[in-house]
């Protein structure tokens, strides 16, 4: 396993499976920061403690993400009046605008928590040879 992705002198930057597996041993041994930290030889308890941290953090977000009930778009009855239509139209627009932005809250988080990009950049295409 793969201790430091670089090291430059005091410095180390540790590779994010060894920061895993140590999460893991800490929470299956129950170990302290400071008896994670010697066991490791990692200089400073205080990285163990913002690694469980950003841990701990990463499975809230992950827990926070709620899908919502999938469900067919709301039908027109041919046999409504107009008003009734207007408020059903409404409700469906509504419906769809409420998951158009829980859509872009999820790509939003992915983009954030992945550092993937998701979206299409504007302005990027194939050069023409």
């Amino acid at each position: 396993m793969e201790r430091f992705i670089k090291k430059h002198g005091k410095i180390k930057i540790w590779s994010p499976t060894f920061k895993a597996h140590v999460i893991r041993v800490v929470q299956a041994e129950n170990l302290t920061y400071g008896e994670a930290a010697e066991r490791f030889k990692i200089s400073s308890q205080q990285a163990v403690k913002r690694w469980m941290c950003e841990y701990r953090t990463q499975i809230a977000a992950e827990k926070s993400i709620v899908t919502m009930p999938q469900h067919n778009s709301p039908c027109v009855q041919p046999d409504t009046t107009a008003t009734e239509h207007i408020l059903q139209l409404q409700q469906a627009l509504s419906y769809a605008e409420m998951k158009n932005t829980a859509l872009n809250a999820l790509i939003e988080l992915a983009e954030t928590t992945y550092k993937i990009a998701i979206r299409k950049n504007s302005g990027t295409g194939q050069q023409d040879c």
